[in-house]
């Protein structure tokens, strides 16, 4: 039984034949990371069209103690430690670093910096879908 190789529009990967070699092994290879603009026209080559989009960290509320940032910060306060995030909360670290407090509470307001976050809701695109008829 042959298997077929088939190419990734993304990526250099081309099926099991190809091997792997030490790099490829710390990486799977169908994990992509892309752009706003790279995703949405991957999905546009498909069929799809955006229909919604969030830059936000999908957990990033303005609940207290749930934003990004007093998420991050906590965790960098805590030794860089992902362990801070399930331990009880030392409460040492707010007297070191009162802006953790601040955080706490309006973290979600002061937003981030970072653009690491997307999510984006697609829908089939049924004009295009009429046009190639």
């Amino acid at each position: 039984m042959t298997s077929e190789i088939r190419k990734c529009n993304i990526c250099s990967y081309q099926g099991p034949e190809q091997g792997l070699n030490q790099e490829s092994k710390l990486v799977p290879y169908h994990r992509h990371i892309l752009s706003r603009s790279g995703l949405i026209g991957l999905a546009k080559e498909v069929g799809l069209k955006e229909i919604w989009y969030e830059g936000r960290w999908y957990m990033d509320s303005w609940w207290p103690a749930t934003s990004r940032r007093f998420i991050e910060r906590l965790l960098l306060k805590g030794g860089n430690d992902l362990d801070a995030g399930y331990e009880p909360v030392r409460l040492n670290l707010f007297f070191k670093h009162p802006s953790l407090l601040f955080d706490l509470f309006f973290g979600y307001f002061l937003g981030s910096k970072k653009q690491d976050y997307m999510i984006v809701v697609f829908s089939l695109d049924h004009s295009s879908a009429n046009h190639s008829n």
